[in-house]
């Protein structure tokens, strides 16, 4: 039954290198299928929010990162708001530009390697 849900949980990451972990650290096998299925159990019965809030805060990401670039002009141009765009952008923090990259990088990658594995 374990072997289903590891299965199941291969292409989660962040699953997969835990229950490594839990197979690697822990000797009693029993404890361990223990720790397993409650580390599975969890991610299963948590609430919507939880198990989404990656993407929600991709959204949020790529929100205002339009409103800056796109939004904004939009209304200089119509409404005559003289807004400084560029330092708007450079007051973004790099840590955000680094975090909308990777993110966004490993979520297409991610998503095509498992629409081509399966």
């Amino acid at each position: 039954m374990l072997k289903i849900f590891k299965n199941l949980f291969s292409k989660s990451n962040v699953i997969a290198d835990t229950v490594k972990i839990i197979d690697q650290a822990v000797e009693d096998k029993d404890l361990r299928n223990t720790l397993t299925a409650k580390l599975l159990e969890a991610e299963l019965t948590g609430s919507r929010a939880q198990r989404n809030w990656r993407p929600h805060l991709m959204y949020v990401m790529m929100f205002l990162l339009i409103w800056i670039v796109v939004i904004i002009p939009i209304s200089e141009v119509y409404f005559g708001v003289k807004v400084p765009i560029k330092e708007y952008l450079a007051a973004v923090p790099q840590q955000l530009w680094t975090l909308l990259t990777v993110t966004t990088t490993g979520y297409i990658g991610l998503r095509s390697f498992i629409d081509k594995k399966g």
